[in-house]
């Protein structure tokens, strides 16, 4: 009887146990609450006498104690996305502000500026032309003519070149459809006087060759191009901008032997909102444009007396 009586207090106390024990959730998220947590007790002992406290679960005790986190995670991270942002526009704002240069000295003859479709050559060299007024500028243009004249009108009645006078009148667009008319233009400007340039641009040089480089007969059309550039940057004292597109592995297209005649490389390179001029492989200068052109960022072109 005694052990029968023994027996019973225990399992009266498990009992008592159980009927306050509460459960607690499960602790991930990721997969579901079981219906049960399954937990090891004790055999309690009739010896030790157990003191009654109300049992609570580890939440109650946080309440307590005022130890639960607030629910400011997702808070937390729009504060951090707001505080990136801010930074990111007060660092464009400054950008735009500083204003940058890039010398082209007086013996640098042709300068190479290639980049991806988008990247800003065309506005580069329409601005370089602005700039360099009242010298007058002849634009050697290929396969994009109205496009061309489009930018070119846009720029010029912005409210930025409102000082600069009749700039139209400065601009010489020639359509061409080949590179022996290329050829035949280039001869034309030889007999120009050298008060009546300013800066030659070809844009683009490559357009008819592409995937055609490599043929010798290209190549020695563009060699011919080429030399006669330099022969009439050097006699009128002028500059000639080579704008070139990219080819396999961003690189320009004949770029070895434009690279040969050319005393300066600029790269454009764009990547989504942000773009970078690099200078000879090195010196990375951001830029912005905008209707009016380049807004923070200058080629300054020089000139021989």
């Amino acid at each position: 009887m005694g052990n029968n009586s023994d027996v019973k207090e225990q399992r009266e106390s498990i009992a008592e146990i159980e009927k306050h024990e509460i459960k607690l959730p499960f602790p991930s998220v990721r997969y579901s609450t079981p219906d049960e947590i399954i937990d090891v007790k004790s055999k309690p002992r009739n010896d030790v006498k157990v003191e009654e406290k109300p049992l609570i679960t580890k939440l109650e005790h946080f309440i307590k104690k005022k130890e639960i986190p607030k629910p400011t995670f997702h808070n937390e991270i729009e504060n951090v996305i707001i505080e990136e942002l801010e930074i990111l526009s007060e660092t464009s704002e400054n950008d735009e502000e500083s204003e940058s240069f890039v010398d082209i000295k007086k013996e640098i003859k042709l300068v190479h500026l290639y980049g991806a479709p988008s990247s800003g050559k065309t506005t580069f060299a329409l601005q370089s032309a602005i700039e360099i007024l009242p010298r007058k500028t002849y634009y050697i243009v290929t396969s994009h003519y109205t496009a061309l004249i489009k930018r070119i009108k846009q720029m010029i009645v912005d409210e930025r070149w409102k000082d600069q006078g009749d700039i139209k009148q400065c601009f010489f667009p020639i359509q061409i459809q080949s590179l022996d008319e290329l050829v035949t233009q280039l001869e034309k400007i030889k007999k120009l006087d050298a008060s009546e340039i300013g800066l030659i641009v070809i844009d683009h040089l490559t357009d008819y060759v592409r995937g055609e480089v490599h043929k010798e007969e290209n190549r020695e059309k563009l060699r011919q191009i080429l030399e006669t550039l330099y022969l009439i940057c050097d006699e009128k004292k002028c500059k000639s901008l080579l704008l070139n597109g990219f080819s396999f592995k961003d690189s320009a297209p004949a770029e070895d032997l434009v690279e040969s005649f050319c005393d300066m490389t600029l790269l454009l390179e764009k990547d989504g909102i942000n773009s970078e001029l690099i200078l000879n492989d090195e010196m990375i200068l951001p830029y912005f444009i905008d209707n009016s052109g380049v807004k923070n960022l200058h080629i300054n072109i020089y000139f021989q007396n």
